[in-house]
């Protein structure tokens, strides 16, 4: 009914033996865009230029400890000072001391208080 729909397709494949995995499809690939571009430049300012990585497996580490305080522990404006995914380890409190978690020898802080 809507006419000709360009849709993208994001895929990844396993080099070594050419697996493909498909993780979506959409057809507004140029709005993903704008989010992706941000996430590198989030993760390039708060942790990646502020270091120097010795090969791939401190990139890796970097990179987890990076996604799991995006995902766990960094509040977001748009979507109302809430984290994207709460931590099941960790139940928000009104009440009992501030502490403050690092990750990353204190290039990322997450701030939240004891339960009362």
């Amino acid at each position: 009914m809507a006419g000709l729909v360009t849709y993208g397709v994001l895929f990844f494949m396993h080099l070594g033996s050419r697996q493909l995995h498909r993780a979506g499809v959409t057809p507004h690939p140029p709005n993903l865009h704008v989010y992706t571009e941000r996430w590198v430049r989030s993760v390039k300012d708060e942790a990646l230029s502020r270091m120097i990585l010795f090969g791939e497996r401190s990139l890796q580490h970097v990179l987890k400890e990076y996604v799991t305080h995006v995902h766990h522990e960094r509040p977001y404006q748009g979507k109302g000072n809430m984290v994207l995914i709460p931590a099941l380890w960790h139940e928000p409190a009104q009440e009992g001391a501030l502490r403050c978690r690092e990750r990353l020898g204190g290039f990322l802080t997450y701030y939240y208080r004891d339960a009362a």
